[in-house]
Order: structure tokens, then sequence, then C-alpha cells
């Protein structure tokens, strides 16, 4: 048996999510259908993050199992040189194989990520060049605030305040190592979230609770309270999807062939 290893990239704009759905457009769907079309086998791919609607990734992992011999040269009569390549040409000019490893260790993308990065980005500046992976606040903010925000949601704690309801999530602890903004242009900022986990529409949470804070709207007080206290009422808007790009999946272990 073989792990085949995709660092996959992709705009998430026109789809619903990484995760397969009934009826929706998928990132998972259109990976699955290109490995079928590229290599002539089903196989599914299972992926570190289970993104939102609308939600980018520049570092998404991804992993199926195949059955062919881990020795040989070819997997299903492609050379493996070729193989990023040929899932590429069955994609949407909107999602790309970035690398592709070979292994013949036991891995699993998601159950083996020791740590993620989120990344979100908005300006106080409109472009129709940036529409689609940067949110527009046109709000009067004091960036103090906002910079000093990010500290809320440092250690661990229960995000279930800063989440969406998720039937399949029982665990809503998580561990934050780094929460930080940074100036990235005149008008723009984007900040980082490395976590141990996330949960459903977290980031996207803590974004909407530090730009009402910018916005003086709520106090840093109230959102600390928020934090400890697990009730949705006491959360802000959520932050649009625009700007939120799942930037890298970390593992302890490096992969072993790369293509």
């Amino acid at each position: 048996m073989l792990t085949i290893i995709l660092c996959v990239e992709y705009d998430g704009t026109d789809y619903f999510g990484w995760q397969s759905q009934p009826n929706k457009k998928t990132i998972q769907d259109e990976l699955n259908y290109a490995i079928r079309k590229a290599l002539g086998f089903d196989y599914v791919v299972n992926g570190a993050g289970r993104t939102d609607a609308g939600v980018h990734s520049t570092g998404q992992i991804a992993h199926f199992i195949c059955e062919e011999e881990p020795m040989l040269s070819k997997i299903h009569g492609i050379p493996r040189h070729k193989v990023k390549l040929a899932i590429n040409q069955k994609l949407s000019k909107n999602i790309r194989v970035k690398r592709l490893w070979f292994s013949e260790l036991e891995f699993h993308s998601r159950f083996d990520a020791v740590m993620r990065e989120y990344r979100y980005r908005f300006s106080r500046r409109p472009s129709v060049f940036n529409q689609r992976f940067t949110t527009f606040f046109p709000y009067k903010m004091d960036l103090e605030l906002l910079f000093n925000s990010a500290e809320i949601f440092l250690g661990k704690n229960n995000f279930y305040t800063f989440s969406k309801t998720n039937s399949t999530n029982s665990d809503y602890c998580c561990e934050i190592i780094k929460c930080q903004w940074q100036q990235i242009a005149d008008s723009s900022f984007e900040l980082t979230v490395i976590a141990d986990r996330f949960v459903y529409g977290m980031v996207r949470a803590m974004v909407g609770a530090m730009i009402d804070i910018a916005r003086t709207k709520r106090t840093v007080d109230e959102i600390s309270f928020a934090l400890k206290n697990q009730n949705r009422e006491l959360a802000s808007p959520l932050a649009p999807s625009t700007g939120l790009n799942l930037h890298r999946i970390y593992y302890e272990k490096p992969f072993e062939i790369i293509v």
C-alpha cells in the first residue's frame, strides 16, 4: 500500500467548502474527480482541515491510499514524476496541487497534524483585484485596540462561544499558540492564528469580535467574558469568509519523497 500526500492551494470563493456534500460543489469532490480521471481509479481524498464555504487555502494537506505496490516506478501506469501533472490537468484552474509526496509509512493528513495556521486579511480600501481574497472593512478603527485584542485568545480555552453549530463536534477546547495582527500595506492588515485545532467558524468569529473591539462597539472585558462563558449569544457577527486562508499544516515528521 502506498500513501499519496498532496499540498493543495485553492480559491474557495465558488465552493461550498472542503468537505463533500450532496448537490454541492466542494474542493474534496473536485479532487476526487480529478484523481479518478487522471489515475482511472476511485480514491477518496482526506484533508487536514475542513474549510468552510468561501474559505481559501495556500497549504491544505490531503492524502489518499493507493493500492499499487510501493516499489513500483509507475502509479496506475503513470510515471511517479508525472502524477502531480496528471491530476492538475483534470482540475479547475482555481484548484492546484502544489506538491506531492509518496510515503510507505502510515500517515493521516488530519489526525497526524499537530498544528494548523490560518490567516485572515482585510483592507480598509476597496480593490477589484483583491476582492476575492481580502475582506473590505470600511469602518473607522482604533488600530492599537485591534492589535492588543489578539491577546485575549492566546492559550487553551473553550471556543464554544466563538464557533458555529456543528452537530458532529462535542469538544470545543483549542490551544492557540500565536494570535497576532500585522500591517502589511498602507490600508491592509493580516491576522495569523496558529493552534492545535480549530472548531467550525472559529477564526471568523474571533475576527468579528476583534473588529468590534477596534470599532469600539465592544470592550476587551466583554469579549474576555464571552470567551469564558460558553454562550453564542455573547458572540459578535462572523467576519466574512472572503479574507480567510488555511495557510499551513504542521507535522512532527517530514514527508518522504517530494515530487
